[in-house]
């Protein structure tokens, strides 16, 4: 859904921290602006921003199509340049056991960014996940040690 004159301008609406027209361009048809979007919330990482990119990292957890995915990865990522919150750091150790690889990637390199200790359990349970990718693995070892 895109304004009259054209799609959203997320770089002006994060100069202006304008976190509410931000989230509201969640909801554009392309991904890249979706993806901005995101970036920008994880930027700006004041309370509604970190609300909305937690609603997003479980939205339609259940699908699995690439934009679905793509957009919750984000959100991880995006996640992991607020440190020091509670729901944030809880929000990333529980989608460690995600469905997606690329969102369980993320949310391993999100964790090891944030480094807070009480994830650090979680990540070594992780890596048990069965069948898991090498390259998550190793993320996930990384984000131990960071």
């Amino acid at each position: 859904m895109c304004p009259l004159f054209g799609p959203p301008n997320i770089q002006k609406l994060k100069e202006r921290k304008d976190t509410k027209g931000i989230i509201k361009a969640l909801n554009d048809k392309q991904l890249e602006i979706c993806k901005n979007a995101v970036t920008a919330l994880g930027e700006i990482g004041n309370e509604e921003a970190i609300d909305a990119l937690i609603k997003l990292l479980w939205k339609d957890f259940a699908k699995k199509d690439t934009y679905t995915i793509e957009l919750r990865a984000t959100a991880a990522k995006a996640l992991g340049n607020i440190p020091g919150n509670y729901y944030v750091t809880e929000s990333l150790i529980s989608s460690l056991r995600d469905h997606s690889g690329k969102v369980r990637l993320e949310s391993a390199l999100a964790l090891g960014r944030i480094r807070d200790p009480r994830a650090l359990p979680k990540l070594v349970a992780s890596l048990d996940y069965p069948q898991e990718d090498t390259n998550i693995t190793a993320s996930k070892v990384d984000a131990i040690f960071a």
